[in-house]
This record gives C-alpha cells, sequence and structure tokens, in this order.
C-alpha cells in the first residue's frame, strides 16, 4: 500500500502500531485521524452517466470503517491471547464468534 494522499499517508502510520500500542491510544489516534480528515471523508462524486453519488475517497472510506468495525474483534482476539481468564468476561456472542 502506498498512500499518494496526505489523509492516506496519516492512517497508514496509524495502522503500522496496531499491534504495538493499546486499545486506548490505538483508538484515540484513529478518533484523530477522523476528526482532521471528516470533511474530506464525505466529500461526494457525482457520475456523469448515472448521476449517482459516490465517497470521492472510496477507499479511503472503506479503510478507515474497516479498522473501525474490525479494531473489536483484533483487540478480543489478542486478549484471549494474552489470558484465559479474559474470555468468560467477554459476551457471549463475540466469545462463540472467536472460537
Amino acid at each position: 500500500m502506498h498512500p499518494r494522499l496526505e489523509a492516506g499517508k496519516d492512517l497508514q502510520k496509524i495502522m503500522y502500531n496496531l499491534t504495538s500500542t493499546t486499545q486506548t491510544i490505538f483508538t484515540k489516534k484513529l478518533n484523530e485521524w477522523y476528526e482532521k480528515y471528516k470533511d474530506f471523508l464525505a466529500e461526494k462524486t457525482i457520475n456523469p452517466g448515472t448521476l449517482k453519488e459516490s465517497f470521492t475517497h472510496q477507499k479511503l472510506v472503506s479503510a478507515y470503517r474497516s479498522l473501525k468495525k474490525n479494531l473489536l474483534i483484533f483487540l478480543l482476539t489478542r486478549m484471549r491471547k494474552i489470558s484465559r481468564y479474559t474470555i468468560p468476561q467477554m459476551p457471549l456472542m463475540v466469545v462463540s464468534f472467536l472460537r
């Protein structure tokens, strides 16, 4: 992945630190990134052929949404590897998904 846009480069820096940071710090950095670029991410383009709107920076929007959605799963998986005793404290639905 070789992002050309500043927003993409900044998101890539955050992603590189995912495995070596805490949930709190990662979430804070991701939220700060979103606040900085939320107007940029909200930009829409109209397809002249179909007159349908789509995100101008769709790949970046998708990358951000994927990180937000999968962060919980990643962190719970990481916790599961660290401690067996964490599992009973997790919601039953999430535990069954991870097994």
